[in-house]
């Protein structure tokens, strides 16, 4: 997505952006900046230009370059010596706060519903409501990685007025973020997904995520909607408290879930892609995704869609032309060999539901394991690679052929101890894996 974006039918006056940024101002021109951006490559003529300050960049410096772009007005937190005279400036004390209150400003000011996707799995969950939703609505979503304290402001900014719906995919790597975007992004339903051990460098523990992830839930307007997956169970018991059980809706496969096939697990079919084949409200469901876990995220976009509306047949429809996200349970051929890429953003659920879903899909051939190392676990790193490795290695006796264990699981020993089948730990010094290695990273 591009970080130029487009205000649509809404206007920004130059006295809305005073009364957005809290500035005191005596008069105003009768001036309208067409767009508001926070990337000088792509300002564009009667742009704003928000000059944010990075650890590697510095947008003050960049005006002379917004003025030569046809910029019209420019939010700083300093006039740099021989500013450009030509811009109409606001200053501010935080150009990354008044990216916020434009946004919150603007949130204000847009007719459409507001969905905030939290949690593992949230980039594809986004991709299913979306794919769920559309069939009723005119919907605008989170595009690539645009989660953060930049990204999910210029995601709603370029929403217009025409959308009815915006999906917005909220990520966290420190305690406190997903308060402050939800302070932005104001949900009128929440999605939870997985919660399991990740971002624990700045998060500590998996409570600390739990935290972290459910503060979208307190950010709910007052009819507001939570959707959470059955498991782990902490997430569903906290949604029912924050926001009450009448009001929470529960995504899984036992009876004592809301949102379920209409048999239940036992119901579903998987191929030999490992894509599911299920009912949903008597409908019949093909999901494009593999995996089990991918279930569980259809159900909290065909809960939604049911929520908000949706019939049951167009729904299902929409999440089987549901996008896959790259490198998510993605299909790959790589000369003779099979390959199911699940590699992004590596967390201790995603890796085991990977490997648990190689394990079980049939194959003609050899299946083998690529482990990569999961990052961000803070001082757990060890102990979690240690306990991944022999759930795997357990599993790996009876199903897998051959574990690769490159990185972080090269230091593991439960590999090389209890597999039974070969284990393989690749160092940096390594150059040559088995030719007929069909990897599985994790995601």
């Amino acid at each position: 997505m591009s970080t130029t974006v487009d205000a649509g039918a809404f206007r920004w006056t130059e006295a809305e952006v005073v009364r957005a940024l809290g500035l005191w101002q005596s008069s105003c021109e009768d001036r309208a900046f067409r767009r508001v951006s926070t990337d000088s490559r792509t300002l564009a003529a009667g742009d704003l230009f928000v000059a944010l300050r990075g650890a590697r960049f510095d947008g003050h410096d960049f005006l002379e370059r917004a003025v030569g772009a046809g910029a019209a007005g420019a939010v700083v937190q300093r006039l740099p010596v021989g500013a450009p005279e030509s811009l109409r400036y606001f200053v501010v004390r935080d150009t990354r706060d008044a990216l916020r209150r434009l946004t919150r400003h603007r949130r204000l000011h847009l007719p459409a519903r507001v969905v905030g996707v939290v949690g593992s799995n949230g980039k594809t969950t986004k991709e299913l409501i979306r794919a769920a939703l559309a069939p009723r609505y005119r919907t605008h979503a989170t595009e690539g990685n645009q989660n953060n304290q930049v990204g999910v402001p210029l995601t709603i900014l370029s929403a217009s007025d025409a959308a009815q719906v915006l999906v917005v995919k909220m990520g966290t790597n420190e305690p406190g973020e997903i308060a402050l975007l939800t302070d932005v992004v104001r949900p009128d339903a929440a999605v939870v997904t997985a919660i399991g051990e990740e971002h624990l460098e700045e998060l500590g523990t998996v409570d600390g995520v739990l935290a972290e992830e459910t503060a979208v839930l307190r950010g709910l307007n007052a009819e507001g909607l939570a959707l959470v997956a059955e498991e782990p169970g902490a997430p569903v018991e906290h949604a029912r408290k924050v926001v009450g059980r009448e009001r929470t809706r529960v995504a899984g496969f036992s009876d004592a879930a809301d949102l379920r096939p209409d048999d239940g697990w036992r119901s579903m079919s998987f191929e030999r892609d490992g894509t599911t084949r299920w009912r949903w409200r008597g409908v019949a469901v093909h999901l494009p995704l593999p995996g089990r876990w991918n279930v569980r995220n259809a159900l909290l976009a065909l809960g939604l869609a049911e929520a908000w509306g949706v019939e049951a047949e167009r729904a299902a429809r929409g999440v089987e032309g549901a996008a896959v996200p790259p490198l998510r349970g993605e299909w790959r051929s790589i000369g003779s060999l099979r390959v199911l890429a699940d590699c992004y953003n590596a967390n201790p659920p995603s890796l085991w539901a990977a490997v648990e879903l190689l394990a079980a899909l049939p194959s003609d051939g050899p299946k083998v394991a690529v482990l990569g190392t999961l990052r961000e676990l803070g001082v757990e790193s060890d102990v979690l690679h240690e306990r991944c490795a022999a759930m795997i290695a357990r599993l790996a006796a009876r199903e897998l052929d051959l574990v690769v264990a490159p990185g972080a699981f090269a230091r593991v020993r439960a590999l090389r101890r209890n597999a039974g089948r070969p284990a393989r730990h690749v160092r940096r010094s390594d150059r040559g894996l088995p030719r007929r290695a069909a990897p599985t990273p994790t995601r």
